[in-house]
């Protein structure tokens, strides 16, 4: 309410705290010190609040923040910004996640973090300017994974949300720059190492509840590299936390829909985890690699068909950023479901040498060119997940189409340095060769034991005949 002070002296005596005599035209003490005399018999409205405790309580109730950003910090969530909103689909980062559109204001709050986007920020200019140099960009990834071990050691810090954000960035870091050394992936290659770590970190966060629900957008997306990782880490177990992660994360903010309404169950996270635990033991799961690859077989060609009704929106002429987008989500999501069903139908040839499985995976290694030819305008990062069906086919089935299939993924591969995907392809025709070789072996078994068997049952008859023939005598 406006409360109205008694004081009407002029604004000399008033900003001295003087009693001022109010004479006119001027007071006193300003005629004796030669002042300019103005305001006397002015009125003053001072305005306060009627309820002073509710107003304290207001005040107390408003935080501020918890430390001002300093001008470098400024500089890294502004670059971080400008390279979130780059008008260049290929170079979109969500793509690695849509928590990272939240990233910004994280800045300065995680010293590990920090270190982790700078990193993040500075790998971006030489993967989107390939003549710019990677000095700056190395010294501040290896900074970022000094900053993060430190950060390690501290129990209070080790398993937070912060880290795993930290973890996941330098990974990302590590494919842009090539600074694993070798360019080795799979089990063993640091890459895969950031990964194990991930999925220990969220094992542990699951099973203790140790996570803000404001961080379920990043837990998702580490959930989601965690399981696909497994499918060809041996060092990654999905045991009964998963089952635990997946009632708390397995529900996607946004997930694919077909054309009319309705989800892709072969591409939840959940059917991508049970399958990593079929193909472990294959002999075990045999009948449900079986139903996995149906339901595969029985939902590509919907998601083909709503993949091509969004691929030719995005490439309309005025299309949004968010057809775009989806044009590449739908690209990516193609990506994954070849890849399944490479992995199931190369399992299910091991076991079964029905003529059709040859033609399925042959039109799995057509379509996987198709699309990697498709998508290379999303490339570098929008595009990446179209080398996995590529890898997957040259490993699936050599011979066919070897050529082009070699020749797309030499292509994808100059994309991201710190990657080999002919690495890959070794690797993962070594784990389908190790099933060819254990059911030959069950075979020879068998078939000794048979020779075993019928060897065995002549003597035997030959042996009660003549005991038959001796016992008549």
């Amino acid at each position: 309410m406006a409360g109205v002070p008694k004081a009407q002296g002029c604004d000399a005596c008033r900003k001295q705290k003087k009693k001022c005599d109010q004479a006119k035209p001027a007071c006193a003490r300003c005629t004796r010190l030669k002042l300019q005399c103005t305001g006397i018999g002015v009125k003053r409205f001072l305005f306060k609040s009627e309820n002073t405790q509710a107003a304290k309580k207001h005040i107390k109730a408003v935080a501020g923040p918890s430390s001002a950003l300093s001008n470098d910090k400024t500089l890294v969530a502004g670059n971080l910004v400008h390279i979130l909103e780059y008008d260049n689909p290929g170079y979109d980062i969500s793509t690695y996640g849509w928590f990272v559109k939240d990233l910004p204001r994280h800045v300065g709050s995680s010293k590990p973090l920090d270190a982790a986007i700078t990193a993040f920020v500075a790998g971006f200019g030489p993967l989107k300017d390939r003549s710019a140099s990677k000095v700056d960009a190395l010294d501040k990834y290896v900074f970022a994974l000094r900053v993060l071990r430190e950060s390690m050691q501290d129990p209070k810090q080790a398993f937070s949300a912060a880290n795993m954000c930290s973890i996941y960035l330098i990974s990302i870091c590590q494919e842009w720059l090539g600074s694993g050394g070798s360019g080795v992936t799979g089990p063993g290659s640091v890459n895969s190492k950031h990964h194990e770590v991930l999925a220990y970190l969220l094992q542990n966060a699951i099973r203790k509840s140790q996570f803000d629900p404001s961080d379920k957008p990043l837990m998702q997306t580490i959930f989601s590299i965690v399981v696909l990782e497994s499918f060809t880490n041996p060092n990654i177990q999905l045991g009964p936390w998963f089952w635990q992660a997946l009632s708390v994360l397995g529900d996607a903010a946004r997930p694919l829909k077909s054309g009319n309404g309705t989800s892709f169950a072969s591409l939840n996270i959940g059917t991508m985890g049970e399958m990593s635990c079929f193909i472990r033991d294959p002999d075990r799961y045999l009948y449900q690699i079986q139903c996995t690859y149906a339901l595969i077989q029985t939902e590509h060609p919907r998601l083909i068909r709503a993949a091509e009704e969004a691929v030719a929106k995005a490439k309309a002429p005025g299309s949004t950023f968010l057809q775009r987008r989806m044009g590449m989500r739908f690209h990516t999501a193609i990506a994954v479901i070849l890849s399944m069903a490479a992995i199931l139908n190369r399992i299910l040839r091991s076991y079964d040498g029905d003529p059709v499985l040859i033609a399925d995976a042959k039109s799995y290694v057509d379509e996987s060119i198709a699309l990697g030819r498709a998508a290379s305008y999303n490339r570098p990062i929008a595009a990446s997940a179209v080398a996995s069906p590529l890898a997957l086919s040259l490993a699936a089935l050599e011979d066919y189409r070897r050529e082009e299939v070699e020749e797309l993924l030499v292509e994808y591969q100059t994309d991201f340095p710190g990657l080999n995907y002919f690495s890959d392809v070794k690797m993962i025709r070594r784990g389908f060769d190790d099933i060819d070789k254990n059911n030959q072996r069950k075979v020879r078994l068998l078939l000794s034991n048979e020779e075993g068997f019928d060897s065995g049952s002549g003597e035997n008859d030959i042996d009660t005949e003549i005991g038959l023939g001796c016992t008549i005598l």
